[in-house]
């Protein structure tokens, strides 16, 4: 039922690629933690290409988180593989130079992100630290974004109709009536 709704109201939509000279690898990654009947983390993203959307996804976490930073730095994580595949794919192709940025509105999964070590968070699965580590060499530039801004939310969350108008041509997607 929702989803026939969502399609009817999104009938006249196109996906646009805005030339901008420089191919700008972009992705967003969001998690609503324990936001499902069984208590796991939804973990949501998108992989932008100059501002137009390529690849969505949202999917339940295999893993319980024991807090939201945890849910989000589950969430980067999975956004991090995805956008450094695509990097790695597009330098290969000669088409990018650029260091893929990574937006997350989590100020804390940021934070451990961007630190070294774990600290007191030996229960996070040691796959994550290779955030860190990506970091660190400078293959991934990660940056604060705004919560009402982030455009994952429409993949892990029930959004209003304004929020979906405002955050729908953020990801390229253009109306065309």
């Amino acid at each position: 039922k929702r989803l026939i709704r969502f399609l009817k109201a999104t009938a006249d939509a196109q996906l646009t690629l805005y030339p901008t000279g420089r191919l700008r690898i972009e992705a967003v990654a969001d998690s609503d933690w324990a936001g499902i009947a069984d208590r796991r983390s939804v973990t949501g993203g998108a992989l932008l290409i100059s501002g137009c959307c390529v690849l969505s996804w949202s999917r339940t976490q295999s893993a319980y988180a024991l807090s939201s930073c945890e849910a989000e730095l589950y969430a980067m994580g999975s956004a991090a593989v995805e956008v450094l595949w695509l990097a790695a794919f597009l330098k290969e192709q000669r088409l990018a130079k650029e260091v893929p940025v990574l937006y997350g509105d989590s100020s804390s999964a940021l934070q451990l992100a961007q630190r070294e070590g774990q600290g007191r968070l030996k229960h996070v699965e040691v796959r994550l630290l290779a955030l860190q580590q990506w970091h660190r060499e400078g293959r991934l530039r990660m940056v604060k974004l705004a919560s009402a801004d982030n455009v994952a939310d429409l993949m892990t969350k029930h959004v209003s109709r304004l929020t979906w108008e405002t955050l729908a041509p953020r990801i390229g997607l253009v109306f065309t009536k």
